[in-house]
């Protein structure tokens, strides 16, 4: 494992593709980017030495924030979720 002070991450778009490519050397995010793979969000492309590199989907990626969060909401909590919003706007 590199250390800290060794540790590298990069994450490159390619429009071309509509991916982000993620590589690092830190455990930290090599462990999370694994979660994003076991969960079909990632793809793993290699893993040499301490080095890893991903593929993602820019549905599934944002730059700036990270992984986009997975709602799965039936059609009931949908609906309560849109009354709860309507109500709200309507409160302003």
């Amino acid at each position: 494992m590199a250390s800290f002070e060794e540790s590298e991450t990069t994450v490159t778009g390619i429009q071309a593709d509509r991916c982000y490519y993620i590589g690092s050397n830190r455990q930290k995010h090599i462990s999370r980017l694994n979660r994003e793979v076991e969960a079909g969000r990632a793809e793993l492309i290699t893993n040499e030495n301490e080095w890893a590199q991903y593929r993602v989907h820019e549905k599934n990626f944002d730059p700036l924030t990270g992984f986009k969060r997975q709602v799965n909401m039936s059609d009931e909590q949908r609906q309560a979720a849109a009354e709860r919003l309507a109500k709200a706007r309507d409160n302003k």
